[in-house]
């Protein structure tokens, strides 16, 4: 006698059972499968809500999130497991189960119209029919049109709105007017030299964000999470982060500011870790989307583990599958850059970027940061930055910016009474410094 596994029953104690990431993974696959039985997927569902919202899944938080279901048989469900090392392939049971249902269905549908058919040219459409769909039918994936009123429809409620940009603003005029925003699903990549002020730019990009209210989150591989932590109160303080470095140069008023300041933990999610490979990134690029990010940035691209004697060919597969988890997760990918040694003796281009041809063909806007003054020497050129803008769906250009790169603050370009306030400022903090 066969005895009948209940597989979908296993699958919701498992999940109850998983830790933070793998029921995330888990969660992303199984929302394309869903469950036959209703009280599962309800079930399900719960513990997708209670997982979105960082909260633990357990048998009192499932059974106060969702009490049409009992206590007891929630209960019951969650000591059925046996070990959650076997999730995906149960995962994999209900997988087939729905493809061969999807297979079953698709056949009979079709057996029906042929045995409709009187003569050969019908039956050979019919047969062309029969083919163009089963070629449409995977496993893991499924082949849909997109639907052009959908978009039509967007484009109408944004006219609506009156706003100026189509995404979320970069914190620069000059730069929204460019790009229109950060777009979603694009990907930015923002090129240049060390310390040339690329990190800092995102830090401002962020606090614009959170002011925003945009969900985004910063992957970093190169800072720990103190040094970002500080570049980001000094942004959202409007003050150089060397205050940060003695005590001296902190006032009492200053640090009550800095105590007041409230970065709402929902909106911008931090998370520092070097030496991460591609596969774990795209894990995180998943989970990260299920959590509602909208704006995943990452520093930086070369820091990926790669072979070096292939770099161009590495880096250029890299950039590729990140721009497509770009697009298949709905988000808005930023990548900061290294330039090559080039973009010290002249303007930077696209060239200049290491491993150019796959990042450039990856990317939908590229930003080019020009540090005039590392060229220049000249002191009026200490806080212009010119930006050399690359787009692939509209025009380039090059925008120039005021820079702060004390206070991650970037602007239009200001005006030479402000450029020499500022520079003022900064040697009277120096010279202090130096006294210390």
């Amino acid at each position: 006698m066969e005895i009948k596994v209940d597989v979908e029953r296993i699958v919701i104690a498992e999940l109850m059972h998983s830790n933070i990431e793998e029921r995330i993974d888990s969660i992303i696959e199984l929302e394309k499968v869903g469950f036959e039985n209703k009280e599962y997927e309800s079930l399900f569902c719960t513990i997708r809500e209670l997982t979105l919202l960082k909260k633990d899944v357990d048998i009192v938080s499932v059974y106060q999130a969702n009490q049409n279901i009992k206590a007891p048989e929630i209960s019951k469900i969650s000591s059925e497991f046996i070990s959650t090392t076997l999730l995906p392939s149960h995962i994999g049971i209900l997988k087939d189960r729905k493809y061969k249902n999807e297979l079953v269905s698709l056949i009979d549908r079709h057996n029906k119209v042929i045995k409709s058919g009187t003569n050969s040219f019908d039956l050979d459409e019919m047969r062309n029919c029969l083919i163009a769909d089963l070629s449409t039918l995977t496993r893991d994936d499924k082949a849909e049109f997109d639907r052009i009123s959908d978009y039509k429809k967007q484009i109408e409620e944004h006219i609506n709105s009156r706003a100026e940009i189509d995404g979320f603003s970069w914190g620069v005029t000059d730069l929204d007017f460019w790009t229109s925003g950060i777009v979603v699903p694009r990907v930015y990549v923002i090129g240049g030299l060390k310390k040339s002020g690329k990190t800092r730019f995102l830090i401002h990009t962020i606090k614009a964000l959170h002011q925003q209210k945009v969900p985004n989150v910063f992957l970093s591989m190169e800072m720990p999470a103190y040094e970002v932590t500080k570049l980001i109160h000094a942004s959202f303080m409007g003050f150089n982060d060397i205050r940060f470095r003695s005590s001296s140069f902190m006032k009492a008023e200053d640090m009550a500011k800095f105590k007041s300041i409230e970065i709402d933990e929902k909106i911008f999610g931090l998370e520092c870790k070097a030496g991460l490979k591609l596969d774990q990134i795209l894990s995180r690029i998943r989970r990260y989307a299920k959590m509602g990010f909208k704006v995943i940035s990452i520093d930086y691209l070369q820091r990926i583990p790669h072979d070096r004697n292939r770099q161009a060919q590495e880096l250029e597969d890299i950039a590729i599958k990140l721009a497509d988890a770009c697009r298949q997760n709905n988000i808005a990918l930023i990548l900061l850059s290294q330039l090559n040694a080039m973009g010290e003796r002249e303007a930077p281009n696209m060239g200049h970027l290491k491993g150019s041809g796959g990042i450039g063909e990856a990317a939908d806007v590229i930003f080019l940061f020009d540090n005039l003054y590392r060229r220049t020497k000249n002191d009026n050129d200490k806080n212009k930055v010119d930006i050399y803008i690359e787009q692939r769906h509209g025009d380039s250009g090059k925008a120039e910016l005021y820079s702060d790169l004390g206070s991650c603050t970037f602007n239009n370009l200001a005006t030479e009474n402000q450029l020499k306030e500022h520079n003022n400022e900064i040697q009277n903090i120096e010279s202090t410094d130096s006294l210390i």
